[in-house]
């Protein structure tokens, strides 16, 4: 999927990129596999 911001404000780019970043990151971190975490035990 791709998505296109559709304003020129460069408050909104910077934010805009910000994101893309923080997801590529995301996607090249390998996924922490273990226990399940179970909040509803004590």
């Amino acid at each position: 999927m791709n998505y296109v911001l559709g304003s020129d404000d460069p408050e909104e780019l910077a934010y805009y990129n910000k994101i893309r970043k923080e997801m590529n990151d995301m996607k090249k971190e390998p996924v922490k596999k273990g226990k399940p975490l179970n909040w509803d035990n004590p």
